[in-house]
């Protein structure tokens, strides 16, 4: 059974329960945040690191590495702990890392300073959306998870922009900002969450699932959707260099499209997948993954169109031979 050191808030009203969800939905929007901003601060570390745009490319990798490799192994090791106890590691171990990467002075630190920041980040969304339903009652789990979620979409739609506007005047005060929201995510945890312990499971357990032929089929068809998206937006930033002319104003503008564009075929299958499974049963709910591997040409699709129109329409012919050369290099 779950322990919390808080008696259960009740069925009705929702002030008891948005207190200790909006750390964790703040926590959650300071990783997705840190994950999604770096398309749009590439070129600006690129040129202040004083090294090409593909390799500051590579302080995405790692992240995304350490990320993958990290929260398995992390999320078991700190199971033990209480979920409070083991977000305030994660947060500190985030802000640290946000910090150190804003403060270095070169390449090599810098991409240290990102494995750091993904070991912190590594556990904070799974563990924040644990803690949230274990504090939330049976009919309420359902908003309490959405809640906390939800700080990661809107990450994408809100905190993206604005760290890239932060960015345009200096890319390391936009780490500075998330930083400071890890800071404050982690005071309102550790002042508005209860002490939450769930049962500890080994790491044999947590990998028991890999071993069933149905689940490596979707994870891999979810690394090659993700693969196929993210070789794409990781550069964004510097493909569109040229058809925004390094205006704030019009580059965040191509990447909220691109968003907005993937958003709309995430949105539709989700919609129709319920109501396909429900009148076809296993084999339409395999059919209905099909829309979700269409994102990655949403991504083509929204950036073909920024540098087809051209700002202003016209004025320049399109380059995107060298464009995707220095993407493939």
């Amino acid at each position: 059974m779950n322990r919390t050191g808080t008696t259960e808030p009740g069925p009705k009203g929702s002030g008891p329960l948005v207190g200790p969800l909006l750390p964790l939905a703040l926590a959650t929007f300071a990783v997705g945040t840190d994950a999604f901003v770096m398309a749009g601060l590439l070129p600006a570390i690129a040129a202040d690191l004083e090294v090409s745009v593909p390799a500051a490319g590579q302080l995405v990798t790692v992240f995304a590495l350490t990320l993958a490799v990290a929260a398995p192994v992390l999320s078991w090791l700190l199971s033990p702990l209480d979920r409070r106890t083991a977000l305030q590691l994660a947060l500190i171990v985030f802000i640290v890392g946000n910090v150190v990467t804003a403060l270095s002075p070169t390449y090599v630190p810098a991409l240290l300073a990102r494995i750091l920041t993904a070991a912190g980040a590594a556990t904070i969304t799974a563990t924040a959306s644990s803690a949230a339903v274990a504090i939330a009652p049976a009919e309420r789990r359902g908003r309490a998870m959405a809640l906390v979620i939800g700080g990661l979409t809107l990450s994408t739609a809100l905190g993206m922009p604005l760290g890239n506007l932060i960015g345009s005047v200096d890319w390391r005060l936009t780490l500075w900002a998330i930083a400071a929201l890890g800071i404050a995510a982690l005071i309102g945890i550790s002042v508005a969450l209860p002490e939450v312990v769930l049962p500890a499971t080994s790491l044999t357990a947590r990998l028991a699932p890999l071993r069933r032929p149905e689940v490596l089929t979707i994870l891999v068809a979810t690394l090659l959707v993700m693969a196929g998206h993210y070789a794409v937006y990781t550069y964004i930033g510097a493909v569109t260099a040229g058809a925004t002319t390094g205006s704030f104003s019009q580059a965040p503008t191509v990447i909220l499209f691109v968003w907005a564009s993937e958003s709309s075929a995430a949105t539709s299958s989700q919609a129709i997948s319920p109501t396909r499974s429900r009148r076809s049963g296993p084999r339409s709910r395999r059919s209905s993954a099909a829309p979700c591997c269409s994102r990655s040409a949403h991504s083509w699709s929204a950036t073909w169109s920024s540098h087809a129109s051209g700002p202003p329409c016209g004025e320049r012919p399109m380059e995107w031979p060298r464009w995707c050369s220095n993407i493939a290099s």
